[in-house]
């Protein structure tokens, strides 16, 4: 399952590139239930971050933030030649994550554009993990990353 926030789908029809409602950020990963609204603020801690080569994230920041590619298809991209580094933050097992920009707040927002997607889903819809159990200062190589464009729920 993929859930889209208010401000993405604001963005999408207000003509916000995705490359600049996600500029600056990252991807988080959680254990438990995955929130049912997006536009809540962020109350829980991450067990892994994905960043550019696994590099220490400073919100905002663009050192060690995500870049993506819009293709024709209408899709966003990890581009093919940047290193994306899942690391570990504490122990426990990826359900769900949240991809969110740098000027996000984590606050309650309408305008941020997040999109929470399910670990391991059973339909196609989130991301595919072979072991989604983290443990800290782990590093683990992201070979690909596709969202299809609009994923609204």
């Amino acid at each position: 399952m993929i859930i889209v926030s208010t401000g993405y789908k604001f963005g999408l029809f207000g003509g916000t590139p995705f490359t600049q409602m996600f500029l600056n950020g990252c991807i988080e990963l959680y254990p438990g239930t995955m929130p049912t609204d997006p536009d809540q603020p962020f109350s829980q801690a991450p067990i892994g971050r994905i960043t550019m080569n696994g590099g220490a994230y400073v919100h905002g920041n663009p050192a060690n933030s995500l870049a993506y590619e819009l293709n024709g298809n209408g899709a966003l991209y990890k581009p093919v030649n940047d290193s994306w580094v899942l690391s570990g933050l504490v122990s426990g097992t990826a359900t769900w994550g949240r991809v969110f920009g740098g000027a996000d707040t984590k606050q309650f927002s309408r305008t941020a554009g997040r999109v929470l997607f399910e670990v391991n889903p059973a339909d196609s819809s989130g991301m595919f993990m072979t072991d989604p159990v983290i443990v800290p200062a782990m590093q683990r190589a992201v070979t690909f990353f596709l969202l299809g464009i609009p994923p609204f729920s």
